[in-house]
């Protein structure tokens, strides 16, 4: 199949067209703030450091559709694109995409051991909004090294 026309299915051919734009530019942003930033400039595109949200559970159904239809947008985006989307990158597009509907939420920085292979060191990131897990799951395993709201 054409590279255009799957580029075309993917962005005009899904629900929130506007969420999937949105999401696939962030992810392009977000890419080229990981390779070319160096981690003292990078950490002021992630929030202000050292906090965490509250852990509520919404009420509003309108809430939790807009927070269910973040972390869909992401996972999907995460997997098309052509560059690498890992945790990080989705995590500061989910982050971005709850903070244009008005919702804080808390991203986190973790590190554990990968106990599968060598039992090296692994870093990983994950965003809470209220007592949901947006993307990045919840961090089980991970020990938290800093945490930033948005």
């Amino acid at each position: 199949m054409n590279v255009f026309k799957l580029l075309y299915n993917f962005i005009f051919k899904t629900k929130r067209r506007g969420l999937t734009v949105k999401a696939v530019f962030l992810a392009a942003v977000a890419r080229f703030r990981i390779y070319f930033y160096p981690g003292t400039k990078l950490h002021r595109y992630l929030g202000e450091p050292g906090r965490e949200t509250e852990s509520e559970d919404f009420e509003n159904i309108d809430v939790r559709r807009n927070i269910y239809h973040v972390a869909d947008k992401v996972a999907r985006v995460a997997r098309r694109v052509p560059w690498e989307s890992k945790c990080l990158v989705q995590a500061m597009v989910a982050q971005r995409l709850l903070r244009d509907y008005r919702l804080q939420s808390t991203l986190y920085l973790g590190v554990g051991r990968n106990l599968e292979e060598d039992g090296a060191m692994v870093a990983h990131a994950w965003v809470r909004c209220g007592s949901y897990a947006v993307c990045g799951g919840t961090g089980d395993g991970y020990g938290t090294v800093a945490s930033f709201v948005m």
